[in-house]
């Protein structure tokens, strides 16, 4: 980047182009001179997680904690449940393992600090579904249910974090002693309720001085209570839609993808995870995906293992990368408008190479230029009876060439006859245009050039 800005600084100004590194690639994307590098992932909008006040959204979750004593290793269930705006964790528990009765424990007891929460999120382990946990959730008053979004594991990002800081906080457990499993379990249950405290006790950020704790003892109002529910019942609705087993897949696109299987005798172990593989490209990559598979497969040397759904959707994929290739190239041409410039630079390089090759041919032969130009001035005279200036400065320019020229009389006898070839002209004309070119070289030769008056 210095060596454009120290040594192609007139054309980094004509492109605007400052310092950003982005926007020098972009170009030369543009241009086709630069190819980013397509194996990594596309970027995933993944919106913010929406907060509406103390014990509307709590999140729970619970995960395997080993604590090895006296040389044997015991697993131990940690659930936590934790307040989504405040970022409080307002229950903990610890188990032999997740299920329905702890998750129940944990919901009771926050409800017993705290009141039954709005909503609470949890993924779809078999603890969270089970009627236990459902019963509890009714007799609190309905709590709405929302289970963590299929495919987007960051939903419970907020309460999994706790227990990774909570790992790096503590770190292993190695408890020498007598007592085996109790013990263990309860210097655990010790360890993780210490913990709490001090989480709790600590301010949301630098800033600040808030703490968790304190946040939950806010009272929202009513309106703010409406909201939470309307906004908390739409990502319900939008979390079972996603729980809904099976994909659902456009018709046409779902018949072109089973035809391509037929009409080219693909080899697919699992079919419905074929289609849903393949439903995610266009329909033009799955198209020019099969006429390159047909040629390829028609070849003699093509081994026919393959054939096969998997060598099939590489193709595919391959094709849906060089079509976003083109469209990001075509939005990066329109956006520093490529295509304009470069067709605007290459008219002012072809209006420059056509003034250098005229100067050239104006050198080497005036007589012929000045017959040239003579003979399109009295055209435009007859037409539009006048004669730019243009025209004479031209005429004037060859003059002062054709003078200085050596063999001087053969040029103007070639002039003269260049004159007389004018068809589009009566011969009377034509000898008028003779005798005032040589009316003008005499002048020229005299008095100079600039003294010479031409008029037609």
């Amino acid at each position: 980047m210095k060596w454009l800005n120290k040594n192609k600084k007139d054309k980094m100004a004509y492109f605007n182009c400052g310092k950003s590194c982005r926007l020098i690639t972009d170009i030369l994307i543009a241009n086709g001179r630069y190819k980013e590098n397509t194996n990594k992932k596309y970027p995933v909008y993944r919106p913010r997680i929406k907060r509406f006040y103390p014990n509307a959204q709590v999140v729970l979750d619970g995960k395997e904690k080993d604590i090895e004593l006296l040389g044997e290793k015991f697993s131990f269930n940690m659930e936590i449940l934790k307040d989504i705006h405040s970022d409080a964790i307002t229950a903990c528990k610890i188990s032999d393992e997740e299920n329905g009765s702890v998750v129940k424990a944990v919901i009771n007891e926050h409800t017993e600090k705290y009141g039954p929460p709005l909503s609470i999120l949890y993924d779809n382990h078999s603890a969270n579904l089970s009627s236990e946990v459902s019963q509890t959730l009714k007799e609190h008053g309905n709590i709405i249910t929302i289970n963590a979004f299929t495919g987007c594991p960051e939903t419970k990002a907020i309460v999994e974090s706790e227990f990774g800081l909570f790992e790096r906080t503590v770190g292993d457990l190695n408890i020498e002693g007598v007592k085996k499993r109790d013990i263990a379990k309860n210097i655990l249950s010790i360890v993780a309720d210490l913990y709490v405290k001090m989480r709790n006790m600590v301010g949301r950020c630098s800033v600040c001085n808030r703490r968790s704790l304190n946040l939950m003892n806010y009272v929202p109002t009513q309106q703010e209570i409406d909201n939470a529910k309307r906004e908390l019942q739409r990502m319900k609705k939008r979390s079972d839609r996603l729980r809904e087993k099976g994909a659902k897949l456009l018709p046409e696109k779902e018949q072109l993808i089973e035809d391509i299987v037929k009409r080219n005798k693909l080899q697919i172990d699992d079919i419905d995870r074929f289609k849903k593989v393949m439903l995610t490209y266009d329909k033009r990559a799955l198209r020019e995906a099969e006429l390159d598979f047909y040629a390829y497969s028609h070849r003699e040397s093509f081994d026919e293992t393959k054939r096969t759904g998997q060598y099939f959707g590489g193709i595919v994929r391959d094709k849906q990368i060089d079509i976003d290739n083109k469209k990001k190239e075509e939005l990066k041409r329109k956006r520093y408008f490529v295509d304009e410039k470069w067709r605007i630079k290459r008219e002012d390089c072809e209006r420059f190479k056509e003034d250098k090759e005229e100067k050239h041919r104006v050198k080497r032969h005036p007589e012929i230029q000045m017959a040239k130009w003579i003979e399109a001035a009295q055209r435009m005279r007859i037409s539009l009876d006048m004669v730019p200036k243009f025209f004479y400065d031209k005429i004037k320019e060859c003059l002062s060439i054709l003078v200085k020229k050596a063999n001087l009389r053969k040029r103007i006898e070639e002039l003269k006859g260049k004159i007389m070839s004018f068809t589009r002209f009566t011969i009377d004309q034509r000898l008028i245009l003779v005798k005032l070119v040589e009316k003008w070289i005499d002048d020229c030769r005299a008095y100079g050039v600039k003294s010479v008056t031409l008029k037609l």
